[in-house]
């Protein structure tokens, strides 16, 4: 079953620099559309409230990198 909007991901990165390590996402789906954005944050809940406020305010799908690019600069 597919949910439309945004959700969390949970994902194992392998970084032969600093090794292994657990990222958190952002998936979006709408129908057969799925962008996914791995890897933004070890925080899940900074991440778990962005998720929110996205689906709250609806956030048009082409505007998520430049969302994603402001939270990292915090």
């Amino acid at each position: 079953m597919k949910t439309n909007g945004y959700s969390l991901t949970h994902d194992i990165i392998i970084n032969p620099e600093v090794g292994e390590y657990q990222a958190y996402g952002i998936k979006y789906t709408s129908g057969d559309e799925i962008i996914h954005i791995s890897d933004i944050s070890l925080c899940k809940g900074k991440l778990e409230n962005l998720i929110d406020k996205l689906n709250r305010l609806q956030l048009m799908p082409v505007h998520i990198f430049d969302v994603v690019e402001d939270v990292l600069g915090q």
